[in-house]
């Protein structure tokens, strides 16, 4: 092997990578989202599964009087996304 330099360098694992980017990403998200404005968003997000049972009614029967299925009632009382507009107005009229 004439002529060939042969120079061997200690890759760092890639969990170690991978760790030091997600420490950071977690830092970054936590400024971004200090506790008192997640715990007021998580306060939100059970609004709609309140309203549901202040009327009386099952995450089935919410969805079949809506017209909808009951695992997009259960995604809107977890995620705290909003519906469509389109369902609005059904969803309270069914929550009066």
């Amino acid at each position: 092997m004439r002529g060939t330099l042969h120079l061997h360098f200690k890759k760092p694992p890639s969990s170690l990578f991978a760790l030091t980017i997600y420490g950071q990403y977690a830092d970054h998200m936590q400024v971004l989202f200090p506790a008192v404005a997640y715990d007021a968003l998580m306060a939100t997000k059970s609004r709609l599964r309140t309203l549901r049972e202040a009327a009386g009614l099952t995450v089935r029967e919410l969805a079949r009087q809506i017209d909808e299925q009951h695992t997009n009632v259960l995604y809107w009382e977890t995620s705290g996304n909003l519906p469509r507009s389109n369902v609005l107005v059904p969803m309270a009229k069914a929550l009066v």
